[in-house]
């Protein structure tokens, strides 16, 4: 395997991603927060790997796993002139020779300028299919426009999704650059097979196209059966999510639980019968393979990434249909045997292709690639 040089040096930048590196954090963080924290620490052994951070009144840089936290912009209650000249010093103190970001929003795009002011490589991950098929950019026209020219103009995109790529060659024509794909991952274990899996769980963050109203109708369907909803407040729906919380109380066999830290999500995944996702889109969720690695099959709304939920037998996919949803569900409920088999698959298949060691490897190639000259 080609090993980029000792010397290089790769920034990642998520305004969120401090709270999952500080281990007494009891904050819920999102997909692309735990995807860098279980790849960032295995790249650090081989290149010098920082992340750019939110301040949230931690120290300006923090080493921990083999990487260093930088922390920028505070997210709320600051002149958004002021967020933009501590990001960009950011940008310029991580010193780095590429920089990598992976969440759609404003820091995109300088990001990529700053890249192309200072001659240094830009890579964009794309995180869901929204981003690659042009809806979020019609959804949020300024943000969206200015991570056009971003995307458009990336020295590498990396694809999360394999079908991500057939999406930007349709509605990104403009792309010239190298698309890669490389999957998230997670460290790959196990689950126990004396585990007693009773509960019916949905984990995400409460916002609206994650269409949380529709698990509580859900639990509503099923009187005998026990659901666990841990979702995640966000700042800007915070209406939202009191009004799901306070729906949760009046159903007697939901659970509700206000968000917890990844690490404390695994003994939940691994209690379950069966995961909902009722998302309108997702790309590759990070709660998916939780499950998967929990042994825990799915049940989806819409998620089916490259089909592998119906083609692999990992679950089930309702492509939009609640009703179906619905059924599928009570079907899985009443054959035990084939939700077994779907859990089989489900934890088979996450250990053999999203094993984070396996992903690490992918990076360190690309990256020995992107500098052989």
């Amino acid at each position: 395997m080609p090993i980029p040089p000792t010397s290089l040096k790769a920034c990642f930048i998520n305004l969120r991603a401090y709270h999952i590196f500080e281990e007494s954090s009891q904050i819920a963080t999102g997909g692309a927060e735990i995807a860098l924290h279980e790849l960032a620490p295995l790249l650090g052994k081989h290149v010098n790997t920082t992340i750019i951070t939110g301040d949230f009144g931690q120290g300006h840089q923090i080493k921990t796993q083999h990487i260093t936290l930088l922390s920028s912009l505070k997210l709320r209650r600051q002149n958004p002139f002021t967020q933009l000249w501590k990001f960009w010093n950011a940008l310029k103190e991580a010193r780095s020779d590429v920089y990598i970001e992976s969440v759609f929003g404003k820091t995109v795009f300088f990001t990529w300028l700053f890249c192309r002011l200072y001659r240094k490589k830009f890579i964009y991950i794309t995180a869901s299919d929204s981003e690659c098929d042009g809806s979020a950019i019609k959804r949020y026209p300024i943000t969206g426009n200015l991570f056009k020219i971003a995307l458009e103009h990336a020295d590498v995109i990396d694809v999360s999704v394999a079908h991500h790529e057939d999406q930007l060659r349709t509605h990104h024509p403009n792309i010239t650059c190298p698309i890669a794909y490389i999957p998230l991952g997670m460290h790959a274990y196990t689950p126990s097979a004396t585990a007693k899996r009773t509960t019916i769980l949905w984990v995400a963050r409460c916002e609206p196209w994650k269409n949380p109203f529709l698990f509580l109708e859900l639990a509503k369907r099923f009187p005998k059966e026990q659901f666990i909803m841990i979702a995640a407040p966000l700042e800007n729906q915070l209406r939202l999510f009191k009004e799901v919380k306070q729906q949760a109380k009046h159903i007697k066999n939901m659970r509700f639980i206000e968000g917890l830290p990844h690490r404390k999500l695994d003994e939940y995944f691994l209690h379950a019968k069966i995961t909902v996702n009722t998302s309108d889109f997702e790309g590759y969720s990070m709660a998916f393979m939780q499950s998967g690695l929990a042994g825990t099959p799915i049940a989806t709304l819409n998620l089916n990434p490259d089909s592998v939920i119906t083609t692999h037998d990992l679950g089930t996919c309702a492509h939009g249909d609640f009703e179906l949803l619905v059924q599928q569900v009570r079907t899985l409920l009443e054959h035990p045997e084939e939700l077994r088999k779907k859990s089989n698959n489900i934890a088979s298949y996450m250990r053999a292709h999203y094993d984070v060691e396996r992903v690490a490897e992918q990076w360190l190639r690309l990256f020995a690639e992107m500098f052989a000259s």
